[in-house]
């Protein structure tokens, strides 16, 4: 039988940690006790996270021990098989933009976001908010080796795979919330973390 996503998550609030630098002003261990979600870097913001998603076997490569020694919450992949990990799930890509409706499979277009919310949505969450959604700026932490995302046009291609998701999760059921008032990403409604906590 393939790797599947399990729809262990009906119904409830899951809490997105992106890589944008807005992430450095927010008190992460508010979300202590809630469904959260790290993306590549992120988990070192949030070691207690429930999940890390990544999607690229470079980055894997290079933080794979420090993601053994600090990070033990799981982690979902779709990076080939052969470089699999204890306890990993590995799951089929699918490169296009939208959503999966299959359990064995993530879509993935220009961005890991789009893979983690996918996730997220086929585990069965009614709403995601989003931090370090900034689309601008770098990264709340160290930059990636020369070479790694310096595409220039980079968030235009995020904001093209992260509109194509604004139909499918509103069919879904799913609320799609940024928490960073100040991104450059309009396709989602705009909230505080005061706001989705209270």
């Amino acid at each position: 039988m393939l790797p599947r996503v399990a729809r262990e998550w009906p119904g409830e609030t899951a809490f997105l940690v992106c890589g944008g630098p807005s992430v450095l002003s927010v008190d992460l261990d508010r979300l202590r006790g809630r469904r959260v979600v790290a993306i590549n870097t992120s988990y070192d913001r949030v070691r207690w996270a429930d999940v890390l998603v990544f999607t690229d076997l470079r980055w894997w490569r290079q933080h794979r021990r420090r993601v053994a020694a600090r990070f033990h919450g799981r982690i979902v992949t779709l990076t080939p098989r052969s470089e699999m990990y204890e306890g990993m799930l590995v799951l089929e890509r699918q490169r296009s933009g939208g959503l999966s409706s299959d359990p064995t499979r993530l879509a993935w277009w220009h961005t890991t976001v789009t893979t983690a919310i996918n996730l997220l949505v086929l585990m069965g969450v009614s709403r995601i908010c989003a931090l370090g959604l900034d689309g601008q700026g770098g990264w709340h932490h160290e930059p990636h080796p020369l070479g790694w995302g310096r595409n220039a046009q980079k968030f235009r291609f995020h904001a093209e795979a992260l509109e194509a998701l604004v139909a499918p999760l509103a069919d879904a059921g799913v609320e799609m919330l940024n928490l960073n008032p100040d991104s450059a990403h309009r396709m989602f409604p705009f909230a505080t973390l005061d706001e989705v906590l209270a």
